[in-house]
Order: structure tokens, then sequence, then C-alpha cells
């Protein structure tokens, strides 16, 4: 059975006066660390480095990869400035990295593309929640573009990637900034779609990588138009990452089993063996304790031939429950 772990890193504090001159991280990492702690919700074992600097951070990841087993889910998130030179490698700003000498006080992309890759977890979850930023010496025209290619940088079987955005929002020549960028929305609705269940988009119980993407996508670009999430993945399965702890049936089945008329909730099984294939433990029994009340209420008609109990006629409903890639809690 496999532990689910997660790394946090966040930067808001940076001693290079041109980084302090971008706009600031949201301080969205708290509340994230909060809701992957919470058994109930996700169930994560959290680690979280705020303002460290670059070789703090290097060892942390280093550990974090190191010794996991192929059944562990981890998940490595980001949140601060990213920087990429004029050759176009990309670093990740701590709180300690100077634009003049990134090689020795950025986390490069490399290195935690390697720390990886020799992890023997095949379900690695990584997320970049940065605003990003070219760097180049006063005078010197930089060769790279402006695209990050940041998926590109992190591709590997067993992985997803989401990026909170894939361009640089700025500039610099020396110390002078050009570009503007407003503060990204992307993690706070990370942790919205996760804490109160509204990534579960297929009703079933689950929130999976692929829900909370497309959730979180939907609403950042209506948010921010100008900002554009990404995802990537090479995995087997799918990814479940939290349950949905406010889970309720559809207004309409609610409405047809609560129907005085005995043909109406009559009318719900159909939908209530549909949420028994696809739903979660949680959701089956729910759905199960619903059957009973329903049966309760719907008597047999007198002068009547007895008719299959309604249990029998809700299983005839009900075909074998596809399986899906799920990881299990300690």
């Amino acid at each position: 059975m496999g532990r689910r772990l997660a790394l946090l890193i966040a930067t808001y504090q940076y001693q290079d006066s041109g980084l302090r001159q971008l706009t600031a991280p949201a301080h969205d990492a708290e509340a994230l660390a909060a809701v992957l702690r919470d058994p109930e919700v996700v169930g994560f074992e959290v680690t979280t480095l705020i303002n460290e600097p670059h070789h703090r951070v290097g060892e942390a990841i280093g550990d974090f990869y190191r010794d996991r087993r192929r059944d562990d889910l981890t998940l490595l998130y980001f949140t601060g400035h990213g920087l990429k030179d004029d050759d176009g490698r990309l670093y990740l700003a701590m709180t300690n990295t100077r634009r003049d000498s990134l090689l020795f006080t950025g986390l490069s992309a490399e290195q935690i593309d390697q720390a990886m890759e020799a992890c023997l977890s095949r379900q690695m979850v990584l997320v970049l929640d940065c605003c990003y930023s070219g760097a180049f010496p006063a005078g010197r025209i930089a060769k790279a573009d402006t695209a990050v290619h940041s998926l590109e940088r992190f591709r590997g079987r067993g992985r997803t990637v989401l990026t909170a955005s894939d361009a640089t929002q700025y500039s610099f020549e020396g110390n002078q900034v050009h570009g503007q960028a407003a503060q990204s929305v992307f993690t706070r609705h990370l942790v919205a779609g996760l804490r109160d269940g509204s990534a579960d988009l297929d009703g079933d119980g689950d929130i999976t990588i692929d829900e909370l993407y497309s959730y979180v996508h939907e609403r950042v670009v209506r948010e921010t138009p100008q900002q554009r999430p990404k995802k990537q993945d090479n995995v087997e399965g799918r990814t479940v990452i939290a349950q949905n702890i406010n889970w309720t049936l559809p207004a309409h089945l609610r409405h047809a089993i609560d129907s005085p008329i005995a043909t109406q909730r009559l009318v719900a099984l159909d939908g209530l063996a549909h949420l028994y294939r696809i739903g979660n433990e949680s959701v089956r029994e729910r759905v199960t304790q619903e059957i009973r009340s329903v049966e309760h209420h719907s008597p047999q008609p007198r002068n009547h031939p007895p008719s299959r109990p309604l249990q029998l006629r809700f299983a005839d409903r009900v075909q074998p429950r596809p399986q899906k890639h799920r990881r299990r809690r300690q």
C-alpha cells in the first residue's frame, strides 16, 4: 500500500533587488498544505518549505524522491518566480537567488528532472505556479524565445505536470524590468476545488488529477484570460488525488426519490444505478441506502401480483463497475 507524500515549496521574499520588483506570488501554499493534510479529503504527508535558500530546497527535493516505491504517490509543488537565462535554461528562484549567478544560486529545472528520473514512483505529480522572467545582462540580446517550455523540461514516464503559465511575463535588462503580470490565481482555485469537492466533475465522489486540472483551467482562464495553464501526463490509468467530502445526490434524483408519486420514485432507479456503477465506496454506500428508502416508501399495491423486489430490479440495472486507477490511503 503506497504512501501519499507532498513537498510544497514557496518563495515570497527575495534578497535580489530586481526580483523584489516583480508581482509577489499569492500566499496560497499554506492553504494548499492544509487541504492536502486533511485525512478526509486528501490525506498526504506534507512538508512545507517557505523562503528557503536554494541549497536547502535542493537537498529536500533529493530526499523527497529518494527511496520511493512504485506505488507511492508524490506531489511536488512550487510557487514563486522562474527565471530563464539567455541560453534558455530554466531556474526556480529561491530566497537567495541572484540573477547574475543563476547557475550557483538558482534551482535548475534540469536538477529537478534528474531527481524525478531516478525516482521509482510511477505516480509523480509536479505543479508549477510560477511567474516567469527572462534574465540576461544589460546590452546582451536574449537568444531564447519568450516561451518557457516547462512541460518539455519535465517529460518522463509516470509523471503528470501542471503549470499555471508557460510564457515569460517579465524581462530584465540589467536592473531594469520590462513587462507586467497579474497575480496568479491558479493555486487559489486548486485549493477550492479540493476543499469543497467542486472539482469532482463526474460526480463519482473522487477527484482525479484530470478533473482537478479541468476545473482549475476553466476558472483561471475565466478570471485572468491572459493566464493559460497547461498539462501533460504519461501515466497508466487515472490518478485519484482526493475525495469529494461534500458529495450529495444530484437534485433531480433527490426530487424523484422524495416524490409522493411511486412511478417517479421508480424512475430514479436508473440514475441511482449509474451512480453505483461509477461511484467510489462512500457513494455506493449512499446509493444503497437510498434504494432501501425507495423500497420502504413503495409498498406493493393491493390486488396486484407480487413484483420482483426493488433491490433485485436495481441489481439488473447495475453492470460490473469499470476499474480505475485508485491510490489507497494508509
